[in-house]
């Protein structure tokens, strides 16, 4: 091997070297560096973000709504076979001709209220109930699987309020401890991709990055922090005082409906425990003062103990009601609906 193949060959190592070393730099030291001090950027690891599709147990919301983070497109929608109306999911019921009067109720929550994610959840069970009682219903169902009561409260101002409902239902309490914010952590992250790619590049984007930080050419933009996640129960209490007196303006009936979960009363087992140990350590907290604070308005029920009497596991996770005692909630509901209504003679 003369000098310059010995040279060559120099340089290639020194190459495969280097890059290695980049490589090792972009892979294990960069990412920390850069989350240590752009906490926000952390969030373009968050799980959903790579592709259009909010992925839960049952469904992939595939519209990205710019307010509310997810949601399921109108065609997922009508594929399930429901209508849509006013971007909720629309039941009804006109089996009384003899009365000219049309109960019209919007029902928010999560998952546990979502019929897009489970089509056995209450409110489906609640629309029978109300046809046994002959009463002309319309039923709006805005819940969506994730969403707290920041985004269902959003959602109401853009999509219910123009409905005017008589009866304003939210039922919730189970993902009010995921993220107190107004802003979801889906949209977060598209924001800290946003942020990080008009930072960065396409090759070794966090090493660029850091580089471009050394150097002073990046610009100095952060992106304000989510708040608190010990601020749960102020902002929910918040979202119900706001909700109930928005409603009371338009001339809807609020009820802020404090939903059961899984406690130490349904012996959740081991391995129950083990995946939503977070949940389970955080739900005593959030439910001791939400419990007191529904004591203190008379919009707000607390529905935590519900099941307490069944005397058996109703759930099927943290939160989940399995399917054959979905009627107890439909039926506490609708006792609710018949002492709020304001439309029938009770």
């Amino acid at each position: 091997m003369d000098k310059k193949q010995i040279k060559y060959k120099v340089i290639l190592i020194s190459i495969v070297i280097s890059l290695l070393a980049l490589t090792g730099f972009e892979l294990l030291i960069s990412k920390p560096l850069i989350y240590k001090k752009y906490p926000s950027l952390k969030y373009i690891e968050f799980s959903q973000l790579p592709g259009l599709e909010f992925k839960s147990e049952c469904c992939n919301y595939q519209l990205i709504d710019p307010l509310l983070g997810w949601a399921l497109t109108d065609k997922q929608i009508k594929e399930k076979g429901y209508m849509v109306k006013n971007n909720c999911i629309y039941l009804n019921s006109f089996n009384n001709p003899d009365s000219q009067d049309t109960l019209r109720i919007y029902l928010s929550g999560g998952s546990t209220t979502d019929v897009g994610y489970n089509a056995k959840n209450w409110p489906v069970i609640l629309l029978d109930s109300l046809k046994k009682q002959s009463i002309n219903v319309e039923l709006y169902i805005a819940a969506v699987s994730g969403y707290s009561t920041s985004q269902e409260f959003l959602k109401f101002m853009r999509d219910g309020i123009h409905i005017k409902p008589d009866i304003v239902i939210s039922y919730n309490g189970a993902n009010e401890i995921l993220y107190p914010s107004y802003v979801s952590i889906f949209e977060y992250a598209f924001y800290s991709r946003a942020l990080f790619a008009e930072q960065s590049a396409i090759v070794l984007p966090n090493t660029i990055f850091l580089l471009k930080e050394a150097l002073e050419i990046n610009q100095p933009i952060d992106l304000k922090s989510l708040s608190d996640s010990t601020e749960y129960v102020a902002q929910w209490e918040k979202n119900m005082i706001s909700w109930n007196a928005i409603s009371t303006v338009y001339g809807s009936k609020f009820l802020g409906i404090l939903q059961p979960v899984m406690n130490s009363n349904f012996r959740p087992t081991e391995e129950e425990t083990k995946n939503y140990r977070y949940l389970f350590e955080q739900y005593p907290n959030f439910y001791k003062d939400a419990i007191d604070i529904t004591t203190k308005h008379d919009f707000l029920v607390n529905e935590y103990n519900l099941l307490d009497s069944v005397g058996k596991n109703v759930f099927h996770d943290h939160c989940h009601i399995k399917d054959e005692y979905q009627y107890i909630v439909a039926n506490s509901i609708l006792k609710l609906i018949l002492k709020s209504s304001s439309t029938l003679e009770i």
